[in-house]
């Protein structure tokens, strides 16, 4: 009998740990950002999203991911106002102030948008949101693009 005591009070315990929930292996995002690769639809399920400022005046880094290892990064480079930014080619360098490049990332293999187009149609200190497309070195077609985001 003295045995059985431990026992029946361990199965119960047992029971109500592995019944709780724990906590989420992934953070909640920082915003949305939706977009479709090569015909697929892609949804982030993490979002990192800082602001800092360098020589090229106030950069908005975006960064979603989620568990299918693939990423699509967002780097604003002097990002004042609402409008059109041409996404330059990360191997071409900085075109000057008001830039925008894009990487989408597959199997830890990162490929560079080669040309494309980012609509911000919302800024403020601490928050961007808008559009994008754009065609990756590789051919890749990242289409259909929605992303509001913010940073804390």
């Amino acid at each position: 009998m003295k045995n059985i005591l431990p026992l029946i009070l361990l199965v119960p315990m047992l029971l109500l740990l592995t019944a709780c929930p724990g906590p989420s292996p992934y953070p909640t995002p920082m915003g949305k950002m939706n977009v479709t690769i090569d015909g697929h639809n892609w949804t982030a399920t993490n979002i990192e999203a800082s602001e800092y400022t360098n020589n090229f005046g106030r950069t908005f880094y975006i960064r979603a991911t989620n568990v299918s290892d693939k990423w699509v990064i967002i780097n604003f480079y002097d990002l004042t106002t609402t409008g059109n930014y041409p996404i330059t080619n990360i191997n071409h360098g900085p075109t000057g102030k008001g830039f925008v490049m894009a990487t989408y990332t597959a199997a830890y293999q990162e490929d560079p948008a080669d040309t494309g187009l980012v609509t911000v149609t919302s800024v403020t200190d601490k928050s961007v949101a808008g559009t994008i497309t754009f065609i990756t070195n590789k051919g890749v077609n990242i289409t259909n693009g929605t992303f509001n985001v913010s940073h804390q």
